[in-house]
């Protein structure tokens, strides 16, 4: 079959990027068979691979380039469609990649035990994925890494389950918005969250920012994503979240995080 060419995105005018958000499942296979947790490294590369491939279909679709999202119906025609050859790849200095050609959108994308989640912007941006899990030592990590004000966020979690699930909302934000800057955990020291304003920013440069808390097999994932232009209040609501995979997700929420002053 031949490989669909991939047409390059006209850059919107403005300060509303279009922002594609889409998730994925890294099939289990080998040793592995039976724990979705725990996928083999060769099929999360891959299963990654793919979920880039496909997200360049869907964001160089002519409905996505003129709406910036994508119906039920043109979206399942994209899945049915030729993949496009992935475009070169280069790594920045500090480990960030992106597209060697300019006109091409910018990426990132995680994977977290057997969910690959990718983001594709036509401006720089950064994403996260974590599986909640307990047993961690999240009371240490979080005096760490945590704000003052991070660590009131968690001490007032009306449970020992919420304030698990409110560590990885903050740890997915700081991830990807060192994504983003492409320092990664270097920045964790200059980033702020302010959980009660709504504000995230590094080095004193604030970020629009996404955060988002996915079902799946009875386990929860919380997705953070950080966007590096515009306004905060330029993209409300938060864009689309698609699913590519035939399997059941269940958007608990997704919510824009960053606010204007």
């Amino acid at each position: 079959m031949t490989e669909a060419p991939l047409p390059s995105p006209a850059f919107p005018a403005g300060n509303s990027p279009r922002t594609l958000f889409l998730l994925s499942l890294i099939p289990s296979g080998g040793e592995t068979s039976g724990d979705l947790r725990r996928p083999r490294h060769e099929d999360a590369h891959n299963a990654a691979i793919l979920t880039l491939r496909r997200g360049l279909r869907i964001f160089s679709s002519p409905e996505f380039q003129k709406k910036g999202a994508l119906s039920r119906e043109e979206f399942e025609k994209t899945l049915k469609e030729p993949l496009p050859d992935l475009p070169e790849i280069v790594t920045e200095p500090l480990g960030k990649p992106n597209f060697r050609d300019p006109s091409l959108p910018c990426f990132s994308f995680a994977h977290s035990g057997n969910l690959v989640f990718l983001g594709i912007a036509d401006c720089p941006l950064g994403v996260d994925a974590e599986r909640v899990t307990a047993g961690r030592n999240l009371d240490g990590i979080s005096k760490r890494f945590y704000s003052p004000e991070e660590q009131n966020y968690l001490k007032e979690a009306e449970t020992p389950s919420v304030m698990t699930e409110r560590f990885f909302e903050l740890w997915t934000l700081r991830e990807a918005a060192g994504k983003l800057t492409g320092a990664g955990i270097q920045d964790f020291e200059k980033t702020r969250v302010i959980p009660g304003s709504g504000r995230l920013s590094v080095a004193g440069k604030e970020m629009r920012a996404f955060s988002g808390k996915v079902l799946l097999c009875d386990d929860i994932w919380y997705l953070a994503a950080a966007l590096s232009a515009g306004k905060p209040s330029s993209i409300c609501p938060p864009p689309e979240l698609i699913t590519a995979s035939s399997e059941s997700f269940s958007l608990v929420s997704w919510k824009l995080w960053t606010k204007d002053s």
